[in-house]
């Protein structure tokens, strides 16, 4: 081929191909060694992201109407008077039988799992609860109520106490 003839197929190459390597460019610095790295990194850190993994329901979202109100009459129970997890466990065990059964069927566990991490989840909404009532208190006490420091505190307490009694499986179906 002669040169003549190579140039005009060098151009339409150039023409064509050119928008595809810029593209490529474009996107968060792949197309270089580093911008493959910092992919690489990033999936294996925090795995695909994608619509159903961003908006799936809790594991724990299975509770009955009823239970989940029974929850919520805990944790407002707790803020007000606290008690220990392992007086709570057999109440969660009593009160929320049903809602037990169903969850350790549907998460192929056994129901004590699935009870222990009612309580710590119980433990942790009334942390949770105590911060956001504190904040909104701005941090002033009650007349008559031990100080949100010493609050806090036994919250914490109760919540470390309650992670102590977790299996793996528990745990992992508590803090989904």
């Amino acid at each position: 081929m002669s040169r003549v003839a190579l140039a005009p197929l060098s151009a339409l190459a150039i023409v064509v191909f050119a928008p595809a390597l810029t593209a490529a460019q474009d996107i968060n610095g792949s197309g270089s060694p580093m911008g493959d790295i910092q992919d690489l990194n990033r999936f294996a850190t925090r795995g695909f992201m994608n619509q159903w993994s961003a908006t799936r329901p809790a594991r724990l979202s299975g509770l009955s109407g009823p239970g989940k109100k029974w929850m919520k009459e805990q944790v407002a129970r707790q803020l007000v008077q606290p008690r220990s997890p392992g007086d709570i466990a057999p109440e969660v065990n009593q009160a929320m039988a049903r809602d037990i059964k169903e969850l350790a069927r549907a998460q192929d566990m056994k129901p004590d799992e699935v009870s222990r991490a009612l309580v710590l989840k119980i433990m942790v909404d009334t942390r949770t609860a105590l911060a956001l009532a504190a904040w909104r208190a701005h941090r002033v006490n009650e007349k008559g109520q031990p100080s949100w420091a010493e609050r806090m505190a036994r919250a914490d307490a109760d919540t470390r106490e309650a992670m102590k009694m977790q299996s793996d499986a528990s745990l992992t179906l508590a803090m989904d």
